[in-house]
Formats: structure tokens, C-alpha cells, sequence
């Protein structure tokens, strides 16, 4: 457990470093926001790229990645909708749109930093085949979530999705990935190293970005959407993902790898989406801050479980 928390310490010691920067205003907001754009436009679809373009496509883990990790989600935002009923008369439905985007949204930084540290920079690519398979999936239902309980009625819902798809780099980078490494060419002359350089740089800004955006004042966030959302996160979508990687018959890394990223916090984009739907900012802002947290606290176990049963 030790040796664990030690290989795993930089990672949420960067957190805490752009946390600290962030409250010491060395650097301006200004700066901050445009890290955030050069990280998700840039960079983070550069690794994914990388990754996606190289790796060994339609092996034996794409249908078990799909099934596994998309069953978890669901049957995570199943929880939730089954809650609206029961809280409606205490929470808003914005409210309880942002407690959804809690319960199924993954900070793919965090997942990449430690699927790094704990197995080396070559297991990135199957970081990038769980990312493929979940970014498309909980944008769809994220989107239709929000817009359904408290979108704009006038905004059709499947151009309201494809839209949303259709803007997202990291799919747009996998998706570019995907078809480069169907054309069986290999590696690009120059611009795979350029990219590779590009890669490079990703997880540390990243999570330098991800800690600038802590809001610690958020830990007042009310305790029912705190417990909802991380039973859902931390209990149910990593415990649907478990059952599906055992009925595949799934072990090793591929295994490994796929549970972690079920057991990842909750992603900052889903402050952007709360925003453009009209959202609870505040609650998703404080469920992101809480995520975090609680995932510094439970990843070293999550790790030694992980082992234990896969590797």
C-alpha cells in the first residue's frame, strides 16, 4: 500500500501544486483559462492521437471495454434518474442534472497520470480504447440528460447531441486515430514525433489545470448530492464494470486498466456543459472539487484491489 501511494503521490502532488498557484495568483485567471483551452483543444486530442493511431484495433478487449464500461455508466445514471422521483420536492431539477454529470463523468488526466506511473507510458494506449469507448457514450447521455430535464424545449434533442459530438476534440482526435491506424500506414514522418513531443506535455498541464480548479469553498456542498453522486461514481460504476470484466473473461492490464478508469472522479468538463444547458454551476463545481478529493483518498486502495484481481 505504501510503495503504491508513493508511485502515485506526484500525481495528486501536481493537483495540489496548480491548486496552490492558482490561490497564490502568480498566475493570472486569464492564463489558467487559456491552459485549460490549449489542454482540451490541443494536447490531450494530440496523446489521443498518438495512441489511438498505433494501438492493436480489433483485438479481444474492444467488446468487453464497450459492454463493461458503458454498462457501468448507464446503470450509474439509472441510479440517479431513480432518485429524481424520490428528491424532486428538495433539489431543482438542475440540481439534479449536475448530480447525474457527477455520477458517470471521468477525469481522463487523472486516469492517464496514474495509469503511467503505476504501469509505464506503453499502457497508454489502452487508456485511449476505455476513452474511445466512453467519451461518445457519456456525452450522449449527459446532453440528453440535461436537455430533457431542464434544456431549452425549442432545442431539438438529437441535433442538440450530434452537435456536441460533433465539437468535442477528444473525439474527434480518436476518430481521426482510428481511421490512420485503419489505413495500416503507421507512423506519420515528422508529425508523429511533433505529436509525440505534443503528447508529452499533456498529463502534467493537465493536471496542473485540474487542481487550479479546485474550489475548496464548494466542500459546503450539501451532503444528499455529495453521497448520491459518489455512489454512483465510486460504487456502482466500478462494480457493474468488475462483473462485466469477469463474465468476459477479461485479467491482466487490459483488466486493470479498465477498472481504474471506472473509478476515476468526475471530469471539469461537465461545469462547461451545466453552464451551456443551464445547470447547477455551483453544485457541479463543488461535486468535481469533492470528487477529487475523495478519489486522493481511495485510489491507492482502488489500485491494490485492482492488482489483486487482475493481476
Amino acid at each position: 500500500m505504501f510503495s503504491i501511494t508513493l508511485t502515485i503521490a506526484p500525481v495528486f502532488l501536481l493537483l495540489m501544486v496548480g491548486f496552490g498557484l492558482r490561490k497564490s495568483g502568480f498566475i493570472g485567471p486569464e492564463v489558467w483559462a487559456g491552459l485549460d483551452k490549449v489542454v482540451y483543444w490541443v494536447l490531450f486530442p494530440a496523446l489521443l492521437f498518438t495512441k489511438t493511431s498505433i494501438a492493436p484495433l480489433g483485438g479481444d478487449i474492444f467488446w468487453p471495454y464497450l459492454t463493461s464500461l458503458e454498462a457501468g455508466i448507464f446503470l450509474s445514471g439509472v441510479f440517479i434518474w431513480l432518485m429524481i422521483p424520490l428528491f424532486k420536492k428538495k433539489y431543482t431539477k438542475e440540481s439534479m442534472g449536475s448530480i447525474y454529470q457527477g455520477a458517470i463523468r471521468y477525469n481522463t488526466y487523472i486516469g492517464f497520470a496514474i495509469l503511467v506511473a503505476i504501469e509505464g507510458p506503453e499502457a497508454q494506449f489502452l487508456g485511449a480504447l476505455a476513452t474511445a469507448v466512453m467519451v461518445p457514450f457519456v456525452n450522449v447521455l449527459c446532453v440528453s440528460t440535461l436537455t430533457t430535464l431542464h434544456g431549452d424545449p425549442d432545442t431539438h434533442l438529437f441535433k442538440r447531441i450530434m452537435k456536441e459530438l460533433y465539437r468535442n476534440p477528444l473525439l474527434r482526435a480518436i476518430a481521426a486515430g482510428v481511421a490512420w491506424n485503419l489505413t495500416g500506414l503507421g507512423p506519420i514522418p515528422v508529425i508523429t514525433d511533433t505529436l509525440e513531443s505534443m503528447s508529452s506535455a499533456t498529463l502534467a498541464m493537465g493536471l496542473l489545470s485540474v487542481g487550479a480548479g479546485l474550489q475548496l469553498r464548494a466542500l459546503r456542498t450539501a451532503s444528499l448530492p455529495i453521497i448520491l453522486s459518489c455512489i454512483g461514481k465510486f460504487f456502482i460504476l466500478p462494480a457493474v464494470t468488475a462483473i462485466g470484466l469477469y463474465l468476459w473473461g477479461i485479467t491482466g492490464l487490459p483488466a486493470f486498466t479498465a477498472f481504474l478508469f471506472a473509478c476515476l472522479p468526475t471530469a471539469a468538463s461537465g461545469y462547461a456543459l451545466a453552464k451551456q444547458l443551464g445547470g447547477d454551476v455551483p453544485l457541479i463545481a463543488g461535486l468535481i472539487t469533492i470528487h477529487t478529493l475523495v478519489s486522493m483518498a481511495l485510489m491507492p486502495f482502488v489500485i491494490l484491489l485492482a492488482q489483486y484481481l487482475y493481476m
